[in-house]
Formats: C-alpha cells, sequence, structure tokens
C-alpha cells in the first residue's frame, strides 16, 4: 500500500495497513522517516517499544519503505555500524558515478557536426553535470542521470532534444 504524505510516499505492505491511521502521518524531513504520532511507522510494523534496546533499520536505507522485506530489527550497537556501512558504500556510489561523469566533460569529437537543438542539449546537461560534481556530496540519482543522458546525447534525435528542452 502506498502513503502519500505532503510528496512523499510511503510504503507498507498490505498485511501491515492495520496498523496505519494515514490522518495522523507525518514526515520528519530531516531525518526522512514517517511517523504517526509520536511512534515511527518503521518501529510500529516491526513491533519496537519505545525504549527498547532493538533498532529498526532499512536494508535499502530508505525508511520510508516500511515494507517487511526493506526492514530489519538490530541490536542498538550494531545499528551504527550498519548506517556506517550504508554511508560508505553510498560513498563509494558516489565515487564510482563522479570517475564516469569525469570522461563526459570535455566536448565529444562529433560536436562540430551536431545541430543546434542537440547543443543546446548538451550545454544544459554539461552544465548541470558540472554543478553536480563541483558539491561536497552531489545527489546520486541526479549525477547518474545527467551522466546517463550525455553518454547518450550523441544519438538523441531532434524530437528527443526538442523533448529535453521543453521540459527542462
Amino acid at each position: 500500500m502506498e502513503y502519500n504524505i505532503k510528496g512523499f510516499t510511503l510504503l507498507v505492505d498490505d498485511q501491515d495497513i492495520h496498523l496505519i491511521d494515514a490522518d495522523k502521518l507525518i514526515v520528519n524531513r530531516r531525518l526522512m522517516f514517517a511517523r504517526q504520532g509520536r511512534y515511527a511507522v518503521h518501529a510500529l510494523i516491526m513491533g519496537v517499544k519505545p525504549g527498547s534496546d532493538k533498532r529498526v533499520i532499512a536494508v535499502n536505507g530508505n525508511l520510508l519503505d516500511c515494507r517487511r522485506s526493506n526492514l530489519t530489527l538490530v541490536q542498538r550497537e550494531t545499528r551504527q555500524e550498519c548506517i556506517e556501512r550504508l554511508r560508505a558504500r553510498h560513498q563509494r556510489e558516489i565515487e564510482q558515478a563522479r570517475e564516469k561523469a569525469q570522461t563526459l566533460t570535455r566536448l565529444p569529437s562529433d560536436f562540430p557536426e551536431w545541430g543546434v537543438l542537440k547543443i543546446q542539449c548538451w550545454k544544459q546537461l554539461h552544465s548541470s553535470l558540472i554543478r553536480q560534481l563541483n558539491r561536497k556530496t552531489p545527489n546520486l540519482a541526479k549525477l547518474r542521470s545527467v551522466t546517463e543522458d550525455l553518454s547518450e546525447l550523441s544519438s538523441w534525435n531532434t524530437e528527443r532534444c526538442a523533448k529535453f528542452l521543453n521540459h527542462s
């Protein structure tokens, strides 16, 4: 089941919808998890009471994905280790994405043969790529998306370029 909470999507298994009161759901935007009143939804689903030595972690790192297959119970000490492992993995993924993106910062060899639309697309994508690369912590999804678009740009037709420029 999906709950839309002011632009955020909370995922819950159908078997757990009886635990959820949609009118009381809010999202903690700083820590990115859903609450129902005083209780974190991920803890509520896993049956963790406040003050317990158990903690809930999200396997995919997204505490708005409260499907049981994504939630794991751990001891309080283990939670920090899991968080550090997830952060390290995320950092490695950012570094890999940066390396791939760096190859696209120069003008393509066939650039002079491109039409005006494709060159405009390249300028916008290139500018976005440089902004992400210059950030201390780039948005991984954005970095991957821009990198993919730039790497495929030479095969874009006029229609695809026009569509991109109209949506950006």
